[in-house]
């Protein structure tokens, strides 16, 4: 039986048209509407995307947060090695926030019952960012990450009211910015901080987790607010910066609480690598296939491991 017997390829694996773009998530891309198809629009990203359970868990607490206003808010630092799927999270958040009305979008991940009504969600790629100028808009030149968060949070107005210290040099005081959230569900999504931190002066790093730990203060004060920020684990090149941001969040015990698991281990994905794979390649598996394809296969190595157990040993080097 061929793989076109019990399954059915999505049609761009068909006609040979699939892009490393698949395996290749920009979040900031996603952020200024350039991502492809297969990331930027809601239902091929999550037609796309595999619901593994830790994903669903992440999506879970953050849109529960979103949508109790009793309940205070909460910051999680997702700190993944490349190919964590960090990014992806980030996407699919970003995408349930922008769709959260549509109660056909992403249901696979979060049900449409007990949605909040609207998210007004922001979000920043620390790659992209650049140094004087962190962002352009326009005419406007943002210069520092709290300008870029007041402009996405309220446009010229906001950026504005913090104007004066807009530079990482300098940095709002808690009050000013608190004052620039909306009321309602507010979702922030930083993504590698740490790659802009690294480019800055030693006062602008610490500039940055200053304001950090202001604006987790004034998401843990308010309700429906959640701060989610990533960092790239057990990368040599940014370890000194990615310790310092965990530090400076005193956020692994709170997402162990709503995890129950470490910070530094997220990984959301969790032993369901190869169901992510069939996911994206593939729009159809019959399951009676599949089951005969891996007893097929398991024959097989239970018959060499008898007639020929060296060829399944690991090769010494």
């Amino acid at each position: 039986m061929g793989v076109l017997t019990g399954c059915k390829p999505r049609k761009e694996v068909l006609k040979g048209d699939l892009q490393d773009a698949i395996f290749a998530a920009d979040f900031g891309d996603l952020v200024a509407d350039r991502a492809p198809a297969v990331y930027g629009d809601a239902t091929t990203f999550f037609q796309n995307t595999h619901p593994a359970k830790q994903l669903r868990k992440v999506v879970e607490v953050v849109f529960g947060r979103l949508a109790d206003a009793k309940e205070t808010g909460a910051t999680l630092r997702l700190s993944t090695g490349f190919g964590g799927g960090k990014t992806h999270t980030l996407m699919a958040l970003w995408h349930l926030a922008h769709h959260i009305g549509d109660s056909a979008t992403g249901t696979d991940l979060l049900p449409a019952a007990g949605r909040p009504k609207t998210v007004k969600c922001v979000g920043i790629d620390g790659i992209k960012a650049g140094v004087p100028t962190f962002a352009q808009h326009g005419m406007i030149e943002v210069r520092s990450l709290w300008g870029e968060l007041a402009f996405q949070l309220g446009g010229e107005q906001a950026w504005k009211a913090i104007k004066d210290a807009d530079s990482p040099e300098a940095q709002p005081n808690e009050h000013e910015f608190e004052k620039l959230l909306p009321k309602g569900p507010v979702l922030i999504l930083l993504d590698e901080l740490v790659v802009y931190t690294a480019g800055l002066s030693e006062q602008g790093q610490g500039n940055v987790l200053g304001f950090l730990k202001k604006l987790a203060s004034i998401v843990g004060k308010r309700p429906q607010a959640v701060l989610v920020v990533s960092d790239p684990a057990g990368q040599a090149a940014y370890a000194k910066q990615a310790a310092q941001l965990g530090k400076a969040l005193d956020a692994e015990r709170k997402l162990d609480e709503v995890l129950a698991r470490q910070m530094s281990n997220f990984n959301p994905v969790e032993g369901e690598a190869a169901q992510v794979i069939v996911r994206r390649l593939l729009e159809r598996v019959d399951p009676a296939a599949a089951q005969a394809a891996s007893a097929t296969y398991h024959a097989l190595y239970e018959r060499v491991m008898q007639e020929m157990p060296a060829a399944l040993e690991p090769p010494s080097f």
